[in-house]
């Protein structure tokens, strides 16, 4: 047996705050102060918002030429680090390696810098790095350009960015 109840009581009727234990009148109290996270996080991103209008920036596209041969070092030393994973723990030879990387480890793109020049690539490796060499020794540079250079300072280039 079904019984059809039109309005039932649960819907129209309104529990007061008295009911709950709470005079009617009076809203709970709440802390309106600041907590340490907030004024952190406030503080914060007011000094990321004053750095950037503040800090004077490049063209748009030298800083993207920027980024962009900084992914294709990354790109260029992290294929170097797989060819060492596959050959021994030994980095290609300082006179191929990049005939060695390009393509199977590497894309052709990897090895241009966009404000580079017309050689095929824009990067040299030092022949005194090793797998094992300190972190701080560098592996590849951006260099004046050619394919499979290697050598030390006399090749870096740092006029473009």
């Amino acid at each position: 047996m079904h019984v059809w109840v039109e309005n039932p009581p649960y819907v129209n009727d309104r529990c007061d705050d008295e009911e709950m234990g709470e005079p009617a009148n009076e809203k709970p109290d709440r802390n309106h102060t600041f907590s340490p996270l907030r004024v952190l996080l406030g503080v914060l991103i007011g000094i990321i918002i004053l750095a950037y209008l503040l800090v004077p920036s490049g063209p748009p596209r030298s800083q993207a030429h920027r980024i962009v041969c900084m992914v294709n070092l990354k790109s260029l030393g992290a294929a170097m680090s797989v060819y060492a994973e596959a050959n021994n723990g030994v980095y290609p030879s300082v006179d191929k390696w990049c005939d060695l990387l390009v393509g199977r480890y590497a894309l052709d793109k990897s090895f241009k810098c966009p404000a580079g020049g017309k050689e095929r690539c824009d990067y040299a490796m030092n022949p005194r790095a090793g797998r094992w060499s300190a972190p701080d020794v560098v592996l590849l540079f951006e260099s004046t350009g050619g394919w499979n250079q290697a050598g030390g300072p006399e090749l870096m280039m740092t006029k473009r960015h």
